[in-house]
């Protein structure tokens, strides 16, 4: 559960990268706005741009995402879901809402529920997919 919530609170680095527009939000449309898809109740894992070539790809996790357009640009729009895990970032970031431009996103997954996305997270803390250190050989 520990592993989890590092792999969470790391997803969840992406509200730095997001913009909030004052008083927006899904279901919270502005004059400029319009939605051209809303994702539901999917659960989405975002992955974003590198900032720059020392950086590591961003990611997120989203709940009640929709892609808008504000002005000329277009923004992925989701709210932290709450993990419910006794994290005080994690607690104090659930439900906020998160603009990232559509430019930024290189790939999104969907999850049908957050169950899921754990078990995806979960799994994925286990690190499969990492070569197992080699016995030293015997002499």
């Amino acid at each position: 559960m520990v592993a989890l919530g590092g792999v969470v609170l790391a997803t969840s680095y992406l509200l730095a990268q997001g913009t909030p527009a004052p008083g927006t939000g899904p279901g919270k449309t502005a004059t400029s706005e319009a939605v051209s898809h809303a994702f539901g109740t999917k659960i989405l894992y975002v992955i974003t741009r590198p900032r720059d070539s020392h950086t590591e790809a961003g990611s997120a996790v989203y709940e009640h995402a929709e892609v808008t357009k504000l002005g000329a640009q277009t923004f992925l729009v989701g709210k932290v879901p709450d993990w419910g895990l006794d994290d005080p970032l994690l607690k104090i970031t659930r439900g906020t809402v998160v603009w990232t431009p559509l430019s930024e996103v290189l790939q999104i997954t969907e999850f049908d529920t957050l169950e899921k996305a754990r078990a995806f997270f979960e799994q994925a803390s286990a690190s499969p997919f990492e070569p197992e250190a080699e016995a030293p050989p015997s002499t």
